[in-house]
């Protein structure tokens, strides 16, 4: 009996798949112990975030289930596209997005010729609601923040035809979450062939937050590994809600609306279905300021590295916990390697010439 197939099967077989690539920062970065690497999730067929990932393996379990609801093992859109085109319609894909997880969701379906319709907060930069329409998306512009967006999302998603695929949980509806963070594993795959021989232990693994179901890849990929590793998370200071929770013990809510350039971080809520696992997992979390995260930008830009402020926050965090010690602490005083996610490329081109003073490609 052959073994199902995984996430980075799908993603192996669709044109244009590479590996995203790791460089050394050395111990400069962090001025602390660690060797310090950085994956840059900066181009995805063509897109510029991780995002895709997990979007195109959920896209493709969802309306695999669709067609054939008894469907589990998919590994390949060319094959699932031809079985919709030998059907007789197709169903409408659904997300809510602050940009990358929406337009990943649209390119998802385009590639098997479905229809997309994304729902953005209001506010959202003009250049992401462009890249989601060009992936031949509608788009629609909610009057609220990110959670009321996932609300509104959520309720469009009223028939069997129209399928909600987002990365964070909603209550009374199939989001495909589990299959968005099965997605991720890919990245973690990759990485692990990627790490350099002889790199120390323990790994530190430096996630930025959302939803948390990036972080809740991470968690899971950190469990398999036989020497362990350490999990840090990074949020923006005023959505930082994994934060907050841990603190508390439970999970709860930061009200928006929120305004840190981090767009892809100001989530109000960590998803439900990720909460347990963070909550057990998460070795440290850290919160940053929007300054911070701009400045690592730039510290980045100047070695040639060209990331969005979600991509840079992850070195924020990291220099932000290496002065203060307690990168030192979560390592015993020893050295360690630490891998940065970075998470996207500039998604707000003009933004990242006013914060870096160049272009950026």
């Amino acid at each position: 009996m052959s073994a199902p197939p995984r996430p980075i099967d799908l993603h192996r077989a669709l044109p244009g798949y590479v590996p995203s690539r790791m460089e050394d920062l050395g111990t400069e970065a962090s001025a602390g112990p660690a060797r310090v690497l950085v994956k840059l999730e900066t181009a995805r067929f063509g897109l510029p975030s991780f995002k895709v990932l997990g979007a195109s393996w959920a896209v493709a379990r969802r309306v695999a289930r669709w067609l054939r609801p008894s469907a589990q093992d998919v590994d390949d859109m060319a094959a699932l596209r031809a079985a919709l085109d030998r059907h007789a319609a197709r169903p409408t894909v659904l997300a809510a997005t602050d940009g990358n997880h929406g337009r990943a969701v649209a390119w998802s379906a385009r590639q098997l010729g479905c229809p997309s319709e994304i729902f953005v907060p209001a506010g959202t930069a003009r250049s992401r609601t462009d890249a989601i329409a060009a992936e031949g998306a509608t788009v629609h512009v909610v009057d609220g923040d990110y959670d009321e967006t996932v609300a509104a999302a959520a309720t469009s998603a009223a028939s069997p035809d129209r399928l909600l695929v987002q990365d964070t949980a909603v209550a009374g509806h199939q989001t495909g979450v589990e299959d968005v963070v099965a997605g991720y594993a890919t990245i973690f795959d990759e990485l692990e062939a990627q790490l350099p021989h002889g790199a120390p232990d323990p790994l530190v693994l430096v996630v930025p937050v959302g939803v948390g179901s990036l972080a809740l890849a991470a968690a899971r990929f950190l469990a398999r590994r036989v020497s362990g590793g350490r999990l840090v998370t990074v949020e923006p200071t005023e959505a930082a809600s994994l934060k907050r929770s841990l603190k508390l013990g439970r999970p709860v809510s930061l009200p928006g609306p929120h305004a840190s350039c981090m767009v892809g971080l100001r989530c109000g809520s960590i998803s439900a279905d990720a909460w347990p696992e963070l909550a057990a997992a998460t070795d440290l979390a850290v919160a940053v300021e929007d300054d911070e995260a701009d400045a690592a930008m730039r510290w980045l830009a100047g070695r040639g590295i060209v990331v969005g402020e979600c991509g840079a926050a992850a070195l924020a965090a990291l220099r932000q916990a290496s002065a203060d010690g307690r990168i030192t602490a979560l390592l015993d005083g020893s050295g360690g390697t630490a891998v940065l996610i970075a998470t996207e490329a500039p998604t707000d081109p003009e933004r990242w010439r006013a914060v870096v003073g160049r272009e950026p490609f």
